[in-house]
C-alpha cells in the first residue's frame, strides 16, 4: 500500500492537529515500516521528523497553510496530479480538507476533529468560517472514509450530515514528546518551580497552591467562566495559570481577568515548550479543563501521565476521554468549576485517588492503537476499490 500523507501541519507551530500528524507519522513508521508513506509537506518549509531509510519519502511541493488563496487552488487543481503522478493508492487529509476531483484513482479519507464550525459557528471570523465549513462539506462528499478523534465527534457528524461512508474512531495518545519531557525531568530530579513570569513579564509566585489549564485562549475554551470561578470564595486561596497560545479572545479574557477579584492570581502564561509545561504542570494541584466542546482531550492525558488530577466539564467528549479518572463539574456554573475544584485541592487523599485512576486510564490510549486503526482503514477503503 502507498500512502500519501499531508503533513504541513506538522510544520507549523505545535497545535493540536500538529501533534496528530508527527505521531501518527512516527507510529506509523515504527509499527506499520511495510507501509509505503510519501509526506506532502510545504515547500521552504523544514520538517523536523527525520525520515526511516526505506518506504519513506517526502515531496515539497504544496503552499504553506498560511495562504489561503494558493492552497485551496493548489489542493483542488494541482494535487489530484501530484497523487496520480506519485501512484499513491490512498490519500490521508489530516485537517478538513480533500480535493474533490471525481474518478480520481486514489482514495481520499479526510481526519475531522471536531464539529465546532458547523455547531458554534460564532466563534469563527465570518469569511474564515464559512470557507471552512464549505469545504468540509465538499470533502465529507467526496471521502471515501472519514476519521475522527472520539465517539463524540463521530456522533455530532452523523447528527449533522448524512454520511454513507465509514467513520471510524481513532484516540491519540500522549504526545511522545511529552512524555520524552516527562522522563527528561525525572531524570533530573528537579524541584517545581517556585517563580516564573506570565507573559507580560509580571512575576507569579507559585508556593501557594496553583492549579493550570492549557490550551489555546480563544472563547470556545470556556476561560471566561473558569476564570470568574477563581472569584468565588472556595478558590480564594488558590492561583489559575492559563497556558496556551493566545487566540482571539485572549485581550478580552485579560481584561475580564483585571477586573475581576481574582485578578493577582490568574496569570497569562502563553505557550510553552515541552519541558517548560512539565514542570509547571508536575507542581500544579490539578488541570482545569473547562472547555465546552471539543473532539478530544490532549492535556487531560498529558495530566494522567503526569499524576495531576483532572477536573473537567462534564460535556462533549471529556467524559469518553477521562472516564471515571476526572471530578466533573458544570461548565456553564462559575461556582460549579469553584466548588469541583476546591473539593480536589484541598482534600489531598482523594486528589490523590483521582491521580492514581489517571494513571490506569491513560494506559487505555496508545499511539501503536491509533496507528493501527488508520491502517485498518486504508486497508479496508483500498478493498473496496472496484
Amino acid at each position: 500500500m502507498h500512502l500519501a500523507l499531508d503533513v504541513r501541519m506538522a510544520q507549523t507551530p505545535r497545535v493540536g492537529v500538529g501533534v496528530y500528524v508527527r505521531n501518527l507519522v512516527t507510529s506509523l513508521w515504527q509499527y506499520y515500516p511495510e507501509v509505503e508513506t510519501t509526506l506532502i509537506a510545504a515547500a521552504g518549509q523544514p520538517f523536523e521528523l527525520t525520515l526511516p531509510t526505506q518506504n519513506a519519502r517526502i515531496l515539497y511541493s504544496a503552499p504553506s497553510y498560511r495562504d489561503y488563496i494558493q492552497r485551496d487552488c493548489w489542493e483542488q487543481f494541482r494535487l489530484p496530479g501530484v497523487l496520480d503522478d506519485i501512484g499513491a493508492d490512498v490519500y490521508h487529509s489530516p485537517n478538513y480538507i480533500l480535493p474533490v476531483k471525481r474518478r480520481m484513482q486514489t482514495k481520499r479519507i479526510v481526519t475531522i476533529h471536531d464539529a465546532s464550525l458547523f455547531t458554534l459557528p460564532s466563534y469563527y471570523g465570518w469569511l474564515s468560517g464559512t470557507r471552512v465549513r464549505n469545504l468540509t462539506r465538499m470533502a465529507l462528499r467526496a471521502a471515501d472514509a472519514v476519521l475522527v478523534d472520539s465517539c463524540f465527534t463521530e456522533d455530532e457528524l452523523r447528527r449533522l450530515f448524512h454520511l454513507v461512508v465509514p467513520v471510524k474512531v481513532a484516540y491519540m495518545g500522549v504526545p511522545t514528546e511529552f512524555l520524552d519531557a516527562i522522563a527528561t525531568y525525572a531524570t533530573s530530579h528537579a524541584e517545581p518551580p517556585r517563580r516564573v513570569e506570565a507573559r507580560d513579564g509580571t512575576p507569579i509566585d507559585l508556593n501557594r497552591p496553583y492549579v493550570v489549564s492549557v490550551g489555546t485562549i480563544n472563547r470556545r475554551k470556556n476561560y471566561a467562566k473558569l476564570c470568574e470561578a477563581f472569584s468565588r470564595a472556595p478558590l480564594k486561596d488558590v492561583s489559575l495559570l492559563l497556558i496556551g497560545e493566545l487566540g482571539n479572545s485572549a485581550r478580552q479574557l485579560f481584561r475580564q481577568v483585571q477586573r475581576s477579584g481574582a485578578g493577582g492570581r490568574i496569570s497569562l502564561l502563553g505557550r510553552l515548550s515541552n519541558a517548560d509545561l512539565v514542570k509547571l504542570m508536575s507542581g500544579a494541584r490539578a488541570l482545569a479543563a473547562p472547555s465546552l466542546y471539543e473532539g478530544f482531550g490532549l492535556p487531560i492525558l498529558e495530566s494522567f501521565a503526569l499524576g495531576i488530577p483532572v477536573c473537567a466539564a462534564r460535556a462533549s467528549c471529556f467524559p469518553e476521554v477521562a472516564g471515571d479518572a476526572a471530578a466533573y463539574f458544570d461548565g456553564n456554573s462559575a461556582d460549579s468549576i469553584a466548588e469541583c475544584i476546591a473539593a480536589v485541592v484541598d482534600d489531598l487523599p482523594r486528589a490523590g485517588v483521582l491521580a492514581d485512576l489517571g494513571r490506569l486510564r491513560v494506559r487505555d490510549f496508545s499511539w501503536q492503537a491509533f496507528a493501527a486503526s488508520h491502517v485498518d482503514l486504508y486497508t479496508s477503503v483500498l478493498a473496496s476499490r472496484s
